[in-house]
């Protein structure tokens, strides 16, 4: 039950964390900023601005509770771990290091901020496709995949503004409602983040890897019916994938793709079907 627990505990820290900045913007003296102008990390300028450090590491802290689901349920590769680990660490960055207070003047600090800022924007929604590319043949996937695009979407008003800045004279964070624009960047990637937890969990009902971890085995049957492993490494016309416990068995057309915690014999192969067969 691991992959459950995991992305659950994470799906709770990511909406209390979106609870939080509802509040922020409900409750005064943060509920007098613009929005539409003043971006989210404004808020921990001000005198409420524990509620902003709060919910941000409450989402970090739900993400990398939704990576470890995602781990376990077999789902991640490494440029996509790379990816997701590199959205925490944003966030984290995010809070260590605050934004420029220009009542004051710029600072190191705010300079990181805005790195921080810039990766976690952008590797959350790459990280995730990087995930969902080799199983788009999956509903699960491909559903994830679409929130990152979309995510990747709300960025482009941002990078429209920055690279336009030399010809049109406006400044970047002038040219577009920035507030707003980040806003609905953020809600899209708090989206991503939950589909994320749910196709971990959805995974893992399918296939088993949340529950139990078994001893499967991989193997061919000869014109008999006799269980026979597959010679030389070649890829045989079946598949079965065996329950070492309860010596149930799964026929595997095309091939198996098993979670790591199971174990195979021969070339694994894409999964296009599975039925249920007596051993």
């Amino acid at each position: 039950m691991k992959v459950l627990v995991f992305a659950g505990l994470g799906v709770v820290c990511v909406v209390a964390s979106l609870m939080l900045y509802g509040v922020l913007h409900l409750v005064p003296p943060s509920a007098e900023l613009d929005w539409a102008r003043r971006t989210i990390s404004q808020y921990a300028l001000m005198p409420n601005g524990w509620l902003f450090d709060t919910a941000t590491l409450l989402l970090a802290g739900g993400s990398a509770a939704i990576v470890v689901a995602l781990l376990r349920a077999g789902l991640l590769t490494r440029g996509a771990l790379a990816g997701l680990v590199l959205w925490v660490v944003g966030l984290v960055g995010v809070v260590w290091f605050e934004k420029h207070n220009w009542s004051v003047g710029p600072s190191v600090g705010g300079d990181i901020h805005r790195v921080a800022s810039v990766v976690a924007f952008l590797s959350l929604p790459l990280g995730t496709l990087l995930a969902a590319a080799p199983r788009m043949r999956e509903p699960g996937a491909r559903l994830v995949a679409a929130a990152a695009a979309v995510a990747l979407l709300c960025f482009t008003p941002i990078l429209w503004a920055v690279t336009s800045e030399p010809w049109t004279g406006v400044r970047w964070w002038r040219a577009i409602p920035l507030g707003g624009v980040e806003r609905l960047l953020g809600l899209a990637e708090v989206i991503t983040v939950l589909l994320l937890a749910w196709w971990a969990a959805r995974t893992a009902r399918r296939t088993g890897a949340g529950h139990r971890v078994r001893r499967w085995a991989v193997i061919d049957r000869d014109s008999a019916g006799d269980d026979v492993p597959p010679a030389g490494g070649d890829r045989p016309a079946r598949w079965v994938a065996r329950d070492g416990q309860t010596g149930r068995s799964w026929r595997i057309r095309g091939g198996p793709r098993l979670p790591a915690s199971w174990f195979w014999c021969g070339r694994p192969g894409r999964r296009r079907s599975r039925s249920r067969s007596t051993p």
